[in-house]
């Protein structure tokens, strides 16, 4: 599968709140995913765990999109600017803007690097 249609496929699945589904079926088994200041989580299995914890933890989402798409598919390199409006059970409800780079290898992404910035709504605290 070519590294623009995966990409395609993975946003499709995410647009119809199949997070998960899109992480079985793209994730390679040996997936590190790193955020700023944070040590990196490495296998499927912890960051599945991870994920999971995540969507628990959300409220009510509010939007979200993805808002550009960079792919350099000799490389096996896609950039992702996206933003989230969501409330979180523990931490109210907050905008995030997000870049993420994803490392695409033939057996599935295989590196997320992502930055966050959040903005409480001041309208909700």
């Amino acid at each position: 599968m070519k590294l623009e249609e995966s990409v395609q496929g993975y946003f499709e699945l995410l647009g119809q709140g199949k997070g998960m589904d899109a992480f079985e079926k793209y994730y390679a088994e040996e997936i590190i995913m790193q955020e700023p200041g944070e040590e990196p989580r490495v296998g499927k299995e912890a960051n599945r765990k991870f994920e999971l914890e995540h969507i628990a933890g959300i409220e009510e989402m509010h939007g979200a999109e993805i808002k550009n798409v960079a792919i350099n598919a000799e490389k096996g390199v896609v950039f992702i600017q996206a933003w989230m409006d969501v409330t979180f059970k523990e931490y109210g409800r907050m905008q995030m803007e997000e870049v993420q780079v994803y490392r695409h290898y033939i057996c599935g992404i295989s590196f997320v690097w992502l930055y966050s910035s959040f903005h409480p709504d001041p309208k909700h605290e």
